[in-house]
């Protein structure tokens, strides 16, 4: 046990740092302050107000403290102005000098509290077997001449959790995107992968809604390779009549400036790194991942290489890296899992924390969320482009005319060049028997029937894209076989 004596002395030099920051003139810019060493939550809460703020003056750590909901968890606000009280004259040369006497004070506790310096690094997005292989090496280190056994030191009840709280993750997007963790996007080529980033990058600059989830404001960062600045331009204009983005904090690399970058080139990375600190960005978009290496998509070495040079950058820049990474245009798409849909190797679906994707269907667009660490799995979402290519809600198609676009694209993903009627029967996932119903399915999907005698093929006369014919859907509604 740590001596009464001790811990109050901790609480107090604790209670004096934050006091001295918190009397601070507004403006002072405040460094980022190491959080695991305060040992109290509700210091810790403060803590990290205020290095979300940058500066530590009463009224903006309270400001702070209100938009985030955690003004109770700090003790409330009787308790953070007493803090001024103990606290002395905020000296900047001083505040490394009573840091370091705070980590003296720290060190009987450090090992009663590697557990949660361990929880917190999970809840950023941490690998957890990098986690526990440090955690296990430092525990092992520290008690080898103390004799304690390592699992008692580690062990908690849920009394414990509930008396003293981990910190909640610090989410960008939702409860399912926490600062420095590893997302991908999926989609075939063409379903709006860049427009979608975009719009997100928009919504993040403000902390505005993005679909149904919520944002918290942030630096955003879009390497798209894909799209040329003008294109870049003509899009962020047409968002910014839907939203008020900040286009401070958005900052894009895209053709022709943007230099090459091959993730598995170490100069790159580090140019890659230095990128995202200089710029204090939150948020990275990447877009297309195809175009930041030259691996081999189908190895699993290969692939785990790249997700671990992936997981060195977000862990050293504490920024959320968004990919944006197509599927394979070969085969019935709809019978992968979403999970699974992204090209290449299955490595890339088992490491991150969020994994989107889109799935369009003629005029409409569902966002499925295939997997997500943290939160629960929420519905799927319709969108549908706007005159203007804006993608925005919708309630999607209705049933029948959802099986009629299922149908439609079945056969247009099997690929063929002809086809006889039963054969493409046989690919329907919606079974359909009349003559009427497989004639506006085929047509809709580019095919024309062959003239003949007998049975003749249909043979396709449109590679391109197919709007929905919706006065055909309406026409088959009616038709009972449909």
């Amino acid at each position: 046990m740590i001596p009464e004596e001790r811990t109050q002395a901790i609480d107090f030099l604790e209670a004096q740092i934050l006091g001295s920051i918190l009397n601070s003139p507004n403006g002072t810019p405040i460094p980022k302050l190491p959080n695991q060493i305060f040992t109290t939550h509700k210091h810790r809460v403060i803590v990290q107000a205020i290095n979300l703020c940058a500066q530590g003056d009463l009224p903006t750590v309270v400001a702070k403290l209100t938009e985030t909901n955690d003004i109770k968890h700090a003790g409330g606000i009787a308790y953070i102005s007493s803090l001024m009280d103990t606290g002395p004259t905020f000296v900047p040369q001083n505040l490394d000098l009573w840091l370091k006497q705070l980590r003296e004070y720290a060190k009987d506790v450090e090992l009663l509290r590697r557990h949660r310096v361990a929880g917190e690094e999970l809840s950023q997005g941490r690998d957890p077997a990098e986690v526990l292989k440090t955690l296990s090496k430092q525990t092992t280190e520290a008690l080898a001449h103390t004799g304690i056994n390592p699992l008692l030191a580690h062990s908690l009840t849920a009394q414990n959790l509930m008396e003293d709280p981990p910190l909640k993750p610090n989410y960008l997007l939702g409860d399912m995107i926490p600062i420095g963790s590893l997302n991908l996007l999926s989609a075939i080529p063409g379903a709006g992968k860049s427009w979608l980033c975009l719009q997100l990058a928009a919504c993040l600059s403000v902390g505005h809604e993005f679909l149904i989830w919520k944002t918290r404001a942030c630096n955003v960062g879009y390497i798209g390779f894909e799209i040329p600045d003008f294109t870049a331009y003509e899009r962020l204009q047409t968002i910014q009549q839907v939203i008020p983005y900040d286009p401070h904090r958005i900052h894009l690399l895209v053709p022709p400036l943007a230099p090459q970058i091959d993730l598995a080139n170490p100069k790159h990375i580090e140019e890659l790194t230095d990128y995202c600190k200089t710029l204090e960005l939150d948020f990275l978009f990447l877009d297309p991942l195809k175009r930041f290496h030259t691996l081999d998509e189908n190895s699993t070495q290969d692939m785990g290489h790249l997700i671990d040079i992936l997981d060195t950058l977000r862990k050293e820049t504490k920024t959320a890296i968004f990919l944006s990474h197509h599927e394979s245009t070969k085969g019935d798409q709809k019978a992968r899992a979403d999970v699974d849909a992204a090209r290449g190797s299955s490595v890339l679906a088992s490491h991150p924390t969020l994994i989107m994707r889109m799935v369009p269907k003629s005029k409409y667009i569902q966002v499925r969320v295939a997997k997500t660490t943290f939160g629960e799995q929420p519905k799927p979402v319709w969108l549908a482009h706007t005159d203007n290519g804006y993608m925005e809600i919708c309630e999607g198609p209705k049933k029948s005319e959802d099986e009629f676009l299922d149908n439609v694209n079945a056969i247009k993903d099997a690929g063929k060049e002809e086809i006889m009627k039963e054969e493409a029967m046989d690919l329907l996932p919606h079974p359909r028997t009349s003559g009427t119903a497989m004639r506006k399915i085929m047509t809709e999907a580019g095919y024309e029937r062959m003239i003949g005698k007998g049975s003749m093929p249909w043979k396709k006369v449109d590679a391109g894209s197919v709007k929905i014919n919706t006065e055909a859907v309406k026409e088959v509604e009616g038709d009972l076989d449909f």
